[in-house]
């Protein structure tokens, strides 16, 4: 699993928030989605081999959004703290 921070404009109220999320949970391949509507921006759990930064772009677009810049795809680790 990888995680990406994808800025986020043309958000003005928690609705915006809400169709935002609801585009990117209908990705295939995304796990988890936090939206801020404060920060503009959505951090996005996802399996790299289902999807890709460039089609959670796309499906933010498509829901009438702006999108800035994506954080580099950090992957998530399975591991303990002491793994």
């Amino acid at each position: 699993m990888q995680f990406t921070q994808i800025k986020v404009t043309g958000m003005t109220c928690g609705g915006c928030s809400s169709n935002v999320t609801k585009a990117l949970n209908a990705v295939n391949g995304v796990v988890n989605v936090m939206v801020s509507l404060s920060d503009a921006n959505a951090t996005v759990e996802y399996d790299e081999k289902l999807t890709t930064p460039e089609q959670l772009k796309v499906a933010i677009k498509e829901a009438g959004y702006g999108v800035g810049s994506i954080d580099t795809p950090q992957q998530s680790s399975s591991k303990g703290c002491c793994g």
